[in-house]
């Protein structure tokens, strides 16, 4: 049995990949462990309260490279190198153009080529933004749900998932055409 007790704060999110395990809390920190050693891989602080957090498979990547991920409630998302314990990609995705979010809250990512965004728009919609990772741009984005009726808070996408669909890695490229589930703070 491994006790992981770097983290003082309530956990926010989590995941794990193979014997890493990764995890952010209220105090902004993101740490990462080998579940084999006990050991601390990674501990950074973000700039905000992570709302979402990832660890790629490295087994599934062509560089064989592990790469943690982190999303905080600015909307800024952040990929390290665990190999290299560098940072590789610090994105903004929040306000950065009219049709993209003022608030993100989760993601998917392929660690390298895209990055898929859900939060909400500055017209209140539920939306989903497409980022070009390389290029660290918006390429495009689908509003998914109209604004609250009752004026209340605006309607934002709080889960992003990928079906498994049982062959394992598909490569980098995203495809339209890849089925992806979604839900809103409405339960749509």
């Amino acid at each position: 049995e491994v006790i992981f007790d770097d983290l003082q704060q309530p956990v926010v999110c989590a995941a794990c990949s193979g014997s890493l395990v990764l995890a952010a809390a209220s105090d902004k920190r993101l740490i990462c462990w080998d579940r084999r050693s006990g050991q601390a891989i990674l501990d950074r602080e973000l700039d905000g309260i992570a709302t979402a957090c990832a660890l790629s498979d490295a087994t599934a990547s062509a560089s064989g490279c592990t790469y943690a991920a982190g999303l905080d409630n600015g909307g800024e998302l952040r990929l390290w190198d665990l190999r290299q314990c560098s940072e590789s990609l610090r994105l903004q995705t929040t306000a950065s153009s009219p049709s993209g979010l003022v608030t993100a809250n989760c993601f998917l990512t392929d660690f390298s080529a895209w990055a898929l965004l859900g939060g909400a728009a500055p017209t209140g919609h539920a939306t989903v933004v497409l980022w070009d990772v390389p290029q660290q741009r918006e390429i495009h984005s689908w509003i998914l749900d109209d604004p609250d009726p009752s004026g209340g808070n605006a309607l934002d996408i709080r889960f992003l998932l990928k079906p498994s669909s049982g062959t394992g890695s598909d490569g980098a490229a995203f495809r339209a055409e890849v089925p992806l589930l979604c839900a809103s703070s409405s339960g749509r």
